[in-house]
């Protein structure tokens, strides 16, 4: 069976990458028979969101092309194994741009599977309705996300081109109940594809040599919120003062250093994960952050902006997986103690819920 995925493959994100490399991973070593390919589709929306320096349209983008050019080398240097990664470890098609070559690419296929990611979050500046596939008979989503501000996106455009699908699956529980809310669809929810896979299931995507051989904490965030920065120093001092490094994410990275955080400009999908895997703890606002934390069995807090309840502030996609995973105690402020995660239990209701996705997967297979 021929099977195509369109989602966000091509940002340099490590989340995107890992969650397209880790559905097309599952889909082909875990069913027979199945073949997949991920539509490459980079519309120049997305080209200019992350290229090294932007078209000018405000003083943002001078500032942010005043940074690309004091870390050029480092920050070509993650462009380009970002490109590498994708050519070495994704099986995709051709090069497309617009929502009509997607579509004629589409057609080619058996089944098509939307997701996952944030794809049809429809205020993302990267968003298309090219994700809704639009006259593709055979068509299912696998853990699509809406993001986390459902009060902002085009219901009426999601739900009517939601109707259009034959099976619906997305990663959040707030994200089925809205969507089942404005319509009569019945909607599951499952895992976001980096879980679906084990630790082992990546061990061929990064060396396995230490980066960096001293101690250290490990932060991964995408916006560098002051409150996750000071909460990340202050697990620092509990843990003896221990260094702590960020990989560059945005250029709103330079707020790191006025807290002593080393910025490290060049890191990719590998060193992502050599990153991880070392960390003596992470701290991470970012759901991806926090689902590899999980996924190698690490130590970490969830850190990130504070509410007026003085508790972090929601957010589905994060608050989802901890409640699966009883580990709502990580964030910051409810654990202020340094309890080793008991991950057993942990691994029981991983398996649980993998075998629930993998279930959906399979009935979309065989319709």
């Amino acid at each position: 069976m021929k099977t195509a995925t369109i989602t966000f493959h091509a940002p340099n994100n490590n989340g995107s990458f890992l969650q397209a490399y880790a559905l097309q991973k599952y889909l082909t070593t875990h069913f027979d028979n199945i073949e997949n390919d991920i539509i490459d589709f980079q519309p120049e929306a997305q080209q200019q969101q992350y290229a090294v320096f932007r078209k000018i349209h405000s003083k943002k983008d001078i500032l942010r092309n005043l940074i690309s050019i004091m870390h050029y080398k480092a920050i070509s240097k993650r462009n380009a194994s970002f490109s590498e990664l994708r050519k070495k470890h994704l099986k995709m098609t051709q090069r497309c741009t617009s929502t009509e070559e997607v579509l004629e690419i589409a057609g080619k296929y058996d089944l098509v599977i939307a997701g996952s990611d944030q794809i049809w979050n429809t205020t993302a500046r990267d968003f298309s309705e090219a994700f809704f596939l639009a006259g593709i008979p055979k068509k299912a989503t696998y853990a699509v996300s809406c993001g986390s501000h459902l009060n902002e996106v085009d219901c009426d455009r999601i739900c009517s081109a939601m109707e259009t699908f034959e099976n619906v699956s997305v990663r959040e529980n707030d994200t089925r109940e809205f969507l089942e809310n404005h319509t009569k669809r019945s909607i599951e929810t499952v895992l976001d594809p980096t879980f679906l896979l084990t630790k082992e299931d990546y061990s061929g995507l990064y060396d396995k040599e230490r980066i960096l051989k001293e101690k250290y904490i490990f932060l991964y965030t995408i916006n560098y919120d002051e409150d996750a920065l000071k909460q990340t120093v202050r697990v620092a001092e509990r843990l003896g003062g221990v260094k702590i490094v960020t990989p560059f994410t945005g250029y709103s990275a330079i707020k790191a250093k006025k807290y002593g955080i080393k910025v490290m400009w060049d890191v990719a999908p590998d060193a992502f994960l050599n990153l991880i895997e070392n960390a003596e703890c992470v701290c991470s606002n970012s759901f991806h952050g926090i689902a590899f934390s999980i996924i190698f069995k690490k130590e970490f807090y969830r850190v990130g902006a504070m509410g007026q309840t003085g508790k972090i502030k929601k957010d589905d996609r994060i608050d989802n997986i901890l409640n699966w995973c009883g580990l709502s105690n990580r964030n910051y402020g409810e654990t202020n103690d340094n309890r080793k995660i008991d991950y057993t239990q942990v691994e029981h209701t991983l398996n649980t819920l993998r075998n629930r996705s993998n279930q959906y997967i399979y009935k979309v297979l065989v319709n």
